[in-house]
């Protein structure tokens, strides 16, 4: 089934959802296996972001409490840490851009670099 026919289905608008799905599974149009793959990806997909973003945190940590980046390196190192903890879903964001010079230069270059290093966006 496409898009295009799940729009143009004969339904009420005011159906319910796990009703019209019920009966397209009934009636074989939609595949419960197939729905359980996708759904089953979606959750490995969100665990392997989640654990990305930890261990970008901890490269973080490691690097800013490793005392050892002088000058660039350690102003890199502190936004590459901004830049993570700007992905914080549940902390205010953008708290710390001033005070490290954090642009949106540095948040495109990190995208980037975190997206070559774990192939996904985080």
């Amino acid at each position: 089934m496409t898009y295009e026919e799940f729009k143009n289905l004969d339904y009420p608008d005011s159906y319910p959802m796990e009703f019209v799905l019920a009966d397209l599974m009934f009636n074989r149009q939609l595949d419960f296996v197939k729905v359980s793959q996708i759904y089953t990806n979606s959750l490995e997909k969100e665990r392997h972001k989640l654990n990305s973003r930890f261990n970008e945190a901890c490269i973080n940590l490691t690097q800013l409490l490793g005392k050892n980046f002088k000058g660039k390196h350690k102003s890199e190192a502190q936004k590459r840490a901004v830049h993570t903890f700007n992905l914080c879903p549940t902390l205010p964001h953008h708290i710390h851009d001033e005070d490290y010079g954090y642009t949106e230069e540095d948040k495109k270059y990190w995208d980037e670099f975190t997206k070559r290093m774990y192939g996904i966006d985080l």
